[in-house]
């Protein structure tokens, strides 16, 4: 959202968690995950996404003006 640079850490893997995230009207992702389709077993909620939006809008504001 910021524009910064996302770059995952394994560090303790046993413990992650990989979502995925299908569009909203089908059940199955857009896309495969390859070699992490196994562990890629947890979907996303785009509703609960969608439902906190503002919140996530108005937290990403306060960030940018703290930044600047």
């Amino acid at each position: 959202m910021l524009g910064f640079r996302f770059a995952p850490r394994f560090r303790d893997l046993h413990d992650q968690r990989f979502w995925r995230a299908g569009l909203p009207d089908r059940e199955a992702p857009a896309a495969g995950y390859g070699l992490l389709e196994a562990v890629a077993c947890n979907k996303v909620n785009l509703k609960r996404i969608a439902t906190h939006w503002p919140d996530m809008l108005r937290v990403t504001g306060s960030l940018i003006d703290d930044a600047l």
